[in-house]
């Protein structure tokens, strides 16, 4: 968490909540990464035939709870941390659950695999809330040609700019072209625009045949 929170929080490219479970989850992985460095040092290679499967997905999943709060904070530019902390300290509980389910020796196993679905469904179901409110999801670009002669931006396959009529460059997969949104530079195989985030119509990003 204080990772993410003191790292790319920070950057205009966090700006949503599947931002926050995105990074949230690549932090976990980072950390279950190292742990597990440290299992199979101390038990063997073996282990992380288990652990590879189930804790890293556990720490994804536990950290998928907070991440989501975290990015709707940002997204709300709300002052209400303990929304944010009050998610924090439920993915604690739920990883110190997991913990001690399969370390306590009492028979008790099978709540591990119970609690690592119910955090897996939950995990999923954020993912869906995130991208279902995505500020996002309703903008899209269609890519633009520059014209070399005068500058204008023409649609992805014209053959002639409309201002000045100078022949418009041969379109491969290389070529750079424009976001309609916001007019940034990006690249033909984007399926994004990096700059404003508008999904780029990908019919019209399609090469003829």
């Amino acid at each position: 968490y204080w990772v993410v929170r003191y790292t790319i929080y920070n950057s205009p490219y966090f700006d949503e909540p599947i931002d926050g479970i995105i990074y949230g989850s690549a932090a976990a992985l980072g950390f279950a990464s190292i742990e597990n460095v440290g299992y199979a040092l101390e038990y063997g290679w073996q282990i992380i035939l288990l652990r590879g499967i189930f804790s890293s997905l556990g720490h994804v999943f536990f950290s998928g709870v907070w991440g989501y709060f975290l990015g709707w904070q940002k997204l709300k530019s709300s002052r209400s941390y303990w929304v944010v902390r009050l998610a924090l300290f439920g993915s604690i509980a739920l990883h110190g659950a997991f913990d001690f389910f399969l370390l306590a020796n009492r028979g008790l196993e099978v709540f591990t695999i119970l609690l690592f679905f119910i955090s897996g469904g939950l995990f999923l179901f954020l993912v869906r809330i995130a991208i279902k409110n995505s500020p996002y999801r309703d903008k899209v670009g269609s890519p633009l040609v520059g014209c070399l002669s005068c500058g204008h931006k023409n649609m992805f396959y014209a053959n002639f700019c409309i201002r000045c009529g100078t022949i418009l460059p041969t379109i491969n997969k290389d070529t750079s072209v424009y976001c309609s949104v916001c007019e940034a530079q990006v690249q033909h195989s984007y399926g994004f625009c990096t700059s404003c985030g508008s999904r780029l119509d990908s019919k019209s990003l399609k090469m003829p045949q």
